[in-house]
């Protein structure tokens, strides 16, 4: 939110006052434009990456229930392993 207000700012500034229409202005702007896609690259990959529907979820609890009774299993076999 900050960056997109910061370049609007850049903005206006380049066009109402002239003194600051110069290439320091522009290049302060396009960083800011650039801070704002790479913002909006981020949040929208990590959105996607959180949800979760149906069959995905289901497949990632498996898993996990896969990976307790693996762990579980070899758990109890070294115990017997040790008593012997």
């Amino acid at each position: 939110m900050l960056p997109l207000l910061v370049s609007l700012i850049f903005l206006i500034e380049f066009k109402v006052y002239p003194p600051a229409a110069n290439s320091a202005c522009v290049i302060l702007m396009l960083i800011c434009l650039l801070d704002i896609i790479g913002g909006l690259t981020i949040s929208i990959s990590t959105a996607r990456r959180d949800m979760s529907f149906g069959q995905e979820n289901r497949s990632a609890r498996s898993r996990e229930d896969q990976l307790q009774h693996l762990f579980t299993r070899r758990w109890i076999l070294a115990e017997d392993a040790a008593h012997r």
